[in-house]
């Protein structure tokens, strides 16, 4: 029986490649164009993105994203050059180094 996951669950079954695992929280415009274009964004600077989560209705205007990356400040600098207005960054989980 299949059974959906949460988000922990998700997060454990990707292998350690040398990503940590970050949350950001968006403030956006448009709310009805965000999600493709994040997902065009995040995929040009090489972000892995795991989970978009439009906003909440005290805060409709507020998108968040789980995602990995090597070089986060590269994926953020892509959003806010895109528009988005950044208001968090917070490092969720660290993985382990892959040795070379």
């Amino acid at each position: 029986m299949n059974r959906p996951c949460d988000t922990f669950e998700a997060l454990d079954t990707f292998p350690d490649d040398g990503e940590s695992l970050y949350r950001i929280v968006l403030r956006v415009g448009d709310i009805r164009r965000a999600p493709h274009q994040i997902r065009q964004v995040v995929g040009r600077a090489r972000g892995d993105l795991r989970r978009l989560t439009e906003g909440t209705r005290r805060q409709p205007l507020q998108i968040s994203l789980r995602l990995g990356a090597r070089h986060i400040d590269d994926v953020v600098t892509a959003l806010e050059a895109a528009g988005f207005d950044v208001g968090a960054v917070v490092a969720t989980r660290e993985r382990a180094a892959v040795p070379d």
